[in-house]
């Protein structure tokens, strides 16, 4: 294969780094060290509410509705034994 690329001289003088420009953000990336450490504190902020049960105890679950008891209506048996 051969080298397409023109040299420095012909460009202005100006000596570019290899690599496709725009592939990998710089290192200087500031805005993504605050969105590592946004996701590392969300994450560890997960499991330590769900061990203190802040969940849980902000939003309690309502309570079941009480359940009626129905006594059941004496059957024949009542009448026939009486007579």
């Amino acid at each position: 294969m051969t080298d397409q690329r023109r040299p420095a001289p012909d460009r202005g003088g100006e000596a570019s780094a290899p690599g496709y420009r725009g592939a990998l953000p710089p290192r200087s990336d500031r805005l993504a060290r605050i969105w590592v450490a946004v996701v590392i504190v969300i994450f560890v902020l997960m499991f330590a509410l769900a061990l203190v049960n802040v969940p849980s105890s902000l939003f309690p679950s309502p309570t079941p509705l009480p359940t009626t008891i129905t006594t059941p209506a004496p059957s024949g048996s009542a009448s026939a034994s009486g007579s």
